[in-house]
Order: C-alpha cells, then sequence, then structure tokens
C-alpha cells in the first residue's frame, strides 16, 4: 500500500481529501502546520489542535503536530511586511505554498512517503511522460493559481483528489462520512492574520505603514499629503485620506521618493509589464514569445496576452530594495518575461503573481515587478 501525507487543518477541505485518499487505497498519514499568528491566543490554538486531532482520529490517521512558528514568520509575515514596505500588494498564500506547504511540511514529517497531498481544488495529469497542472474541474472553486510554481519532479508526487469536486459535493461527503459540516470550517484569506483585524493592523504593529508623504499627479505635481505607503494599494479608490474633487485610483507607489501616484481611471489601464521570478511548470522550456490567458490576481478574470521576453535586469526594477531584506525579485533576466496584454488590464499590481494558462492547463507564472 503506498503511503502519502496528506497537509490536515481540520477543515472540511483536508478531512474529505483524506477520506477519499482512503478510498482510492492509500495508507494516509496527516500533518498540521502550527505557524505563526497576529494575536496569541492558547485557547484558540488548543481548539485548532483538537479539532485536526478529531478529524484524524476519526479517520484513523496517524497525525503529526509540526510547530514551524518561528520559520512562518520569517519566511512568510516579515516578508510580507517587507512587501508593503516596497509599495508592493504581496499574495502571502503564494510563499506559503511554495514555501511551506509543498516544501517544509514533508521535510518537518517524520517517515518516508510515496505521495504528498493537499486540499487545493486543482487537477495534475501525465500526459506524454509530461506532469500538468490543470485548473479545478469547477472553475469558481479552482486554486491553481497558488500552486503554478510546482516543478515537475514535485507535480509527480503529488495528489489533489478535491480537483474534479465542487464544493456542495465536498460537503455532502462530509456529512455521509459522519462529520457536522458547522464544525469544518473554510480557510480565511490570510491566515496569520485574525478575522476581526486587517493587514493594516499587521503593518502598525511592526511599524511598517511608512511615513506621511505627498500625493502626486502623473505629471508629478503635489496635490497633497498621503498617510504612509502602507495605506494603498494600487487601483484603490476609498480611505484615501483627502479628498481630490474627482474621482481618482492609486495608480503608482514609490517608496524611495515616498510619493503615491493617483489618476483619473482612464490612466490605471496597462497594456504590458514584467513579471520576475518566473517559473515555468512544464518538461521542457517554452520558446517565447507564446500566448496564453493571464490571471493577475487571484480568481481574477483571465485575459488574453502574449509573454515575450525581456532583457531587462530586475535590479533596475527593485529600486525599492530594503537594506538586508530578502528581495522577491529575481536577479537575472533569464527569470523575467514581459505580458503584452490583448485588451489594456486595471490596475496592475506589483508584488501579485500573473499566472499563465493554455486552456485548462496551469504553465506557470512569476511576482508582477
Amino acid at each position: 500500500m503506498k503511503k502519502v501525507l496528506l497537509g490536515m487543518s481540520g477543515g472540511v477541505d483536508s478531512t474529505v481529501a483524506a477520506h477519499l485518499l482512503q478510498q482510492q487505497g492509500y495508507e494516509v498519514h496527516g500533518a498540521f502546520m502550527q505557524l505563526w499568528k497576529d494575536t496569541e491566543n492558547p485557547d484558540r490554538d488548543k481548539r485548532d489542535i483538537e479539532k485536526v486531532q478529531k478529524a484524524a482520529q476519526y479517520l484513523n490517521i496517524p497525525l503529526q503536530i509540526l510547530d514551524l512558528k518561528d520559520i512562518f514568520f520569517e519566511e512568510v509575515v516579515q516578508e510580507f511586511v517587507r512587501q508593503y514596505q516596497r509599495g508592493y500588494t504581496p499574495n502571502p498564500c503564494v510563499i506559503c505554498n511554495q514555501k511551506f506547504k509543498y516544501d517544509l511540511m514533508e521535510k518537518a514529517s517524520v517517515g518516508n512517503f510515496d505521495f504528498f497531498a493537499t486540499g487545493h481544488y486543482a487537477r495534475i495529469f501525465n500526459i506524454d511522460d509530461e506532469y500538468q497542472l490543470w485548473q479545478a474541474a469547477h472553475l469558481n472553486k479552482d486554486q491553481s493559481y497558488v500552486l503554478y510554481h510546482l516543478s515537475q519532479k514535485k507535480l509527480s508526487r503529488i495528489l489533489l483528489p478535491l480537483g474534479e469536486y465542487d464544493k456542495t459535493e465536498i460537503r455532502e461527503i462530509a456529512e455521509k462520512i459522519g462529520f457536522d459540516n458547522t464544525s469544518l470550517s473554510d480557510s480565511q484569506d490570510i491566515c496569520f492574520i485574525s478575522r476581526d483585524k486587517s493587514y493594516r493592523d499587521l503593518l502598525l504593529r511592526f511599524n511598517a505603514m511608512g511615513e506621511p508623504g505627498d500625493f502626486v499627479d502623473p505629471e508629478g505635481n503635489i496635490l497633497g499629503q498621503h498617510l504612509g505607503i502602507g495605506h494603498y494599494t494600487i487601483g484603490q479608490r476609498k480611505h484615501l485620506g483627502m479628498a481630490f474633487g474627482k474621482k481618482v485610483f492609486v495608480s503608482k507607489i514609490d517608496p524611495i521618493k515616498n510619493q503615491v501616484t493617483v489618476s483619473t481611471g482612464e490612466q490605471i489601464f496597462e497594456n504590458k509589464y514584467l513579471v520576475a521570478n518566473t517559473y515555468f511548470n512544464s518538461k521542457e522550456l517554452p520558446n517565447l514569445p507564446i500566448q496564453v490567458e493571464v490571471a493577475n490576481r487571484y480568481q481574477a478574470k483571465r485575459v488574453p496576452a502574449i509573454i515575450q521576453p525581456t532583457v531587462k535586469e530586475s535590479k533596475s526594477i527593485n529600486k525599492a530594495k530594503i537594506e538586508n531584506s530578502k528581495v522577491i525579485l529575481a536577479t537575472d533576466s533569464e527569470k523575467m518575461v514581459e505580458v503584452h496584454c490583448l485588451e489594456p488590464q486595471r490596475a496592475i499590481t506589483p508584488g501579485q503573481a500573473a499566472v499563465f494558462y493554455q486552456k485548462e492547463r496551469c504553465l506557470g507564472g512569476g511576482i508582477i515587478a
């Protein structure tokens, strides 16, 4: 019997994933990651562990509790804060999946496993001796966006048992195997930020909102004072901190000059942008240029585009580098590409992932620079 290590949270998705893997004949072992959260709450932490233990015990699955709080804080939370200091709007789920769920979780666990599994909604196929990442069968729950970085080696060992199901079916399965759906919660957007708080609360805690500076128009004319660059993201219209007399949107954040540029709606559309730290998960690197559909935010509508090679070096883009901090952008031009949109796109946001698709297949992606 093949052994599989399953990342478990105690939620409905990972619980049903465990059941489905058992039905397919695997020997399932669970792993639960204890991660840093913005508010220490021993009672909540105890409840989280008891919830996942209850699921594992009911399904008769051995469970490992992995304390990864410190390294998660260093690799994900601090990087999240640093990105905002650079004027980016990061997606921590991309970083977490790349460094933790599909790397450190298995490395930190005890034992040897044939496969690794999670409760993500996506599919993996082996076609002509190539492992391919595909979107979930039901697009409204698709999570391939946060898995674009998976290599051929990793794709060959990963099982995604939920890829063919929709959420309603998963909840029905949970009920059939005897679990109360009300006790099996869904994941929240940013797991380390409390539901009653926002990312701004986290930035304030670490004194990372930035100092007040100038609002400027696209020509550089000073319009007023902003509250600190941590308050803003590209495309933002509300809660800017002052009235401009007309509808404007944040179109650029410059941490070096400590300026926030605001523009009219027509001025925040882009025809092309740079993507750094680009990964292609295919067996062979594609010959650029290629036509794809691009999702430039999680669950964003995919739009047609051409991926072109670029000779620009990322160090010329990353002017906002903070001393002694990790840099998310690539350091060599080989990992950068240009995305040329076939129709203008609104509020392209540095720090978000741009993920490339051809029909149902996810080819890879990178971080918007």
